[in-house]
């Protein structure tokens, strides 16, 4: 019942909320590339190739990430990290809509966001900590696991309607707009 009791607190539920919509839009995304992949080359290794760009970064970046996130401000770099993220989603969701992206936009969209993505993920975790306490920590845990599932089963579904009806850029650009919650929470709380 902790998980519970978080959201009674007003700003670690405004938090709370503000992630699960930035995780939701990051779903649809990754939906709406792998879509994207399959329209421009046809090709399951090439979507591979993207998929593994993707993730390197995590390999590569996690640890100093970690070590970024003990000396600098978790808000400001999270700031960063989503900021990063949400530009990259922009000029994407841009470049489909207006008809110029090609297959190496895509791979260097894939390695840039993963590794933005590589570098927040510790520095979240760090920062739930500072924000939910170190008492209440298991429940934010708790409840964090359950929005990123949540948002996990229901981004690609989302993102499935907005292809079939609107198309894949407008995919990336709910997941671009999905970023401006997170923001405005991020910078309403105090730098710490």
């Amino acid at each position: 019942m902790l998980a519970l009791a978080l959201l009674q607190d007003p700003r670690y539920r405004t938090y709370w909320m503000a992630l699960f919509v930035s995780q939701l839009g990051t779903w649809m995304q990754s939906a709406a590339q792998g879509w994207l992949v399959l329209l421009l080359t046809g090709s399951a290794e090439r979507l591979g190739l993207v998929m593994a760009l993707q993730f390197l970064p995590s390999l590569l970046f996690s640890l100093p990430a970690g070590v970024l996130a003990d000396r600098y401000p978790k808000r400001n770099l999270l700031l960063l990290t989503q900021g990063g993220m949400m530009g990259l989603a922009f000029l994407m969701a841009f470049l489909i809509l207006m008809g110029r992206v090609r297959y190496g936009h895509v791979l260097l969209f894939a390695f840039l966001y993963g590794a933005l993505n590589a570098m927040d993920q510790p520095v979240r975790q760090s920062f739930t900590v500072e924000l939910a306490g170190r008492d209440r920590y298991p429940g934010a845990i708790a409840l964090n696991s359950f929005g990123f599932n949540l948002s996990r089963l229901l981004g690609p579904a989302l993102a499935g309607l907005l292809i079939a009806f609107l198309g894949v850029g407008v995919a990336y650009l709910a997941n671009a707009l999905s970023f401006l919650p997170l923001l405005l929470v991020l910078l309403r709380l105090p730098p710490g």
